[in-house]
């Protein structure tokens, strides 16, 4: 997921957002304090957050923890992250990264994931390209699988690309990320872009209604790009990709 790009918010507008800020109250808490964790090392940074590997004292085991800071992000960014949590921590399935809890300390939010122990898609295929065709048809088939889950429980990802799927020891893949998520009953005409351009369909390019067959297009460009180790459809702006297609 990345940030909006729009301007942070003044202190007022920050001490007002955090006061009214409010989690979905499904969540399954699991966790009390980050002060049950031991931070090891960090995995990846962002806009406005940070993930590190880190292993719970209670139960000894390692998780993925990502750190949002709310003093860094802009007022529609709170939405999107609250929204991110509450869609994923109600999926469930095989090859989806499964969501635990999410802990909120000071101006922190610390979202608490599955630790993959592995690499993204993306890194594996730029040190590995050209890739066989069996393991290609393996994880192409581990991606649908877990897309059929997401779309049974009423979600479109919305920003599947190699850097959102993770790979274990095994190459098996798991599907992360769900920032640009939505629930299939919510998708309407959009003003904006929810996604990766180089990966989004041509119905969210052109602000049409859509549904959760623009993942299917995107597995296509997957596809396309784990035989090719490059995009079939490049530019800089919608228009672009929508004369490329």
């Amino acid at each position: 997921m990345v940030p909006t790009g729009k301007p942070p918010m003044d202190p007022a507008q920050i001490a007002a957002r955090k006061k009214a800020f409010q989690w979905p109250n499904t969540f399954c808490r699991k966790f009390r304090s980050m002060q049950e964790f031991e931070i090891q090392k960090q995995l990846g940074k962002g806009g406005f957050s940070e993930v590190y590997r880190a292993k719970n004292r209670r139960d000894g085991r390692v998780y993925a923890v990502k750190k949002v800071d709310l003093n860094q992000i802009n007022i529609d960014d709170f939405e999107i992250i609250r929204d991110e949590a509450g869609i994923h921590s109600q999926i469930r399935g095989e090859g989806i990264v499964e969501f635990y809890d999410w802990i909120k300390e000071g101006d922190f939010i610390y979202i608490i994931l599955e630790y993959v122990d592995g690499q993204t898609l993306f890194e594996y295929l730029n040190r590995n390209h050209p890739l066989s065709e069996q393991f290609i048809k393996k994880v192409m088939r581990q991606i649908l699988n877990a897309l059929q889950h997401i779309h049974n429980q009423g979600i479109i990802h919305r920003d599947l690309k190699p850097e959102n799927v993770l790979l274990d020891r095994q190459l098996n893949a798991k599907i992360c990320d769900f920032g640009w998520s939505e629930r299939k009953k919510e998708v309407n005409r959009s003003d904006d872009f929810s996604g990766t351009i180089v990966y989004m369909a041509p119905e969210i390019l052109k602000l049409e209604q859509y549904d959760e067959s623009v993942d299917i297009w995107t597995v296509g460009v997957l596809l396309y790009e784990l035989f090719h180790n490059i995009e079939p459809f490049k530019g800089d702006n919608p228009q672009m990709i929508l004369n490329c297609i």
